[in-house]
């Protein structure tokens, strides 16, 4: 079931596709409470450098996020004049799959995305996804408009295994993650020894001029 934040129904699906005509961008995120705050850091920053695109639709992957938390990321929507998020309620990962799921690190709202083309309209061409520790320095319209011949794979241990042979490797600059700013370039390849990595010209571009800034854990 989807709900949005305002009390007004939800168009039907003949009603969706007449109004994604207008839309520039479909933006998808994943959220339990604990990472609500983060994620308005994230909406702020989204709609603060992307301007040049008026039809962005947000959907959220809602794992159990409080009705005083939507209420507040629905004042980030206000207050740039944007469509409502659209909330999925995300099922028990692992009632859903009959297995105790154990969690590497964050919460079981990461494995939602796994199941998310359930979820979402089926009308809908195109979804990229953010995570909430995500800031915007860039308009997203390069990244939607940009030849995605490939999923892109993410960095967490579930999608990793799910996407492995279905990637694609973006410039580094479209996720400037913090190890970029902890290590120099030959620390970064002594601490994790990667088989292939990107150029030291690329990572030094990444973090100068970054399009998106991925706030993920380093080596703490």
């Amino acid at each position: 079931m989807l709900y949005s934040l305002n009390t007004v129904p939800l168009p039907t699906l003949g009603e969706r596709r007449w109004r994604h005509e207008k839309i520039q961008s479909i933006s998808l995120y994943a959220s339990d409470d604990w990472f609500a705050e983060i994620l308005g850091v994230s909406l702020v920053s989204l709609y603060e450098n992307s301007k040049d695109m008026d039809g962005i639709v947000v959907y959220i992957l809602d794992s159990d996020v409080t009705h005083e938390n939507k209420q507040k990321l629905l004042s980030v929507y206000q207050c740039y004049k944007r469509k409502d998020a659209i909330f999925i309620p995300t099922e028990n990962i692992s009632a859903k799959l009959s297995i105790d799921v154990a969690v590497d690190r964050g919460s079981l709202s990461q494995y939602a995305r796994l199941f998310v083309s359930s979820d979402l309209p089926g009308d809908l061409s195109r979804v990229l996804y953010l995570d909430c520790d995500f800031i915007i320095k860039k308009s997203i319209k390069e990244l939607w408009n940009f030849d995605l011949r490939r999923i892109q794979q993410g960095d967490q241990g579930a999608l990793n295994h799910v996407l492995s042979h279905d990637t694609y490797c973006f410039e580094p600059r479209f996720n400037s993650v913090t190890i970029f700013y902890d290590f120099t370039y030959k620390e970064m390849l002594i601490y994790r020894k990667p088989p292939k990595f990107y150029t030291e010209e690329q990572v030094r571009a990444a973090v100068e001029n970054p399009s998106i800034i991925h706030f993920t854990t380093s080596f703490l």
